[in-house]
């Protein structure tokens, strides 16, 4: 992986903006009440959901749990404020299908974190190449936004540092093992890694 203008030694920082900055396409995410004790979370979670999760929480007070049917990429740092959410209202998190980008944060604000059977978990890193950070330093927002590309680098590290903060915070928390998430970074750097059940719960990233 290449990345414009870094020493070696920042280079998990800024491959930080970390399973966030996904740049495929993707569908809006769907929050909805799937019955009674359950709401539903499927595609990519936007800025909006944090709302419309509020609201339903509110409303439904006998809602336990959130379910995760197929949740991936997203907003950047989205997944946070719904982890934040979850907490506070001390729900359960599952995933029924697949996991991977801003729902990561989401689900581990889980009191009780489960796995349906045959569902994943995707942890993996996006960085910029040279390549593309070129590209986009030719862009009208960049122009726009930046005054040159040091200015952009140091907002990148900026980000890249916090990010790992929180993301680190976070797994503490909720009592993730350290050297799990450590391991999240260096395996999901070069390629998706979806580790066993095992593995999730011997790091008590899934509770059961």
């Amino acid at each position: 992986m290449q990345i414009l203008l870094l020493n070696k030694n920042l280079l998990y920082l800024f491959t930080a903006l970390l399973f966030f900055l996904v740049t495929y396409t993707t569908k809006a995410a769907e929050v909805i009440l799937l019955n009674q004790n359950e709401i539903s979370i499927t595609d990519a979670i936007e800025f909006k959901d944090q709302d419309i999760l509020l609201e339903l929480l509110k409303a439904n007070p006998e809602v336990e749990r959130i379910v995760f049917i197929s949740s991936y990429s997203g907003y950047p740092l989205k997944g946070f404020d719904l982890a934040d959410i979850i907490i506070d209202f001390e729900l359960d998190t599952h995933v029924a299908e697949a996991c991977s980008g801003e729902c990561i944060a989401a689900f581990l604000g889980g009191n009780k974190r489960t796995l349906e059977r045959g569902a994943k978990i995707y942890f993996k890193y996006i960085g910029y190449t040279a390549d593309a950070l070129r590209e986009h330093s030719k862009t009208e927002w960049f122009k726009s936004d930046y005054e040159d590309f040091a200015d952009y680098a140091e907002y990148i590290y900026k980000e890249g540092r916090s990010e790992i903060v929180d993301y680190f915070s976070l797994m503490t928390e909720q009592g993730v093992k350290p050297k799990f998430a450590i391991e999240t970074l260096v395996n999901g750097l070069e390629d998706w890694w979806t580790p066993r059940r095992s593995v999730l719960i011997e790091a008590n990233f899934l509770t059961e």
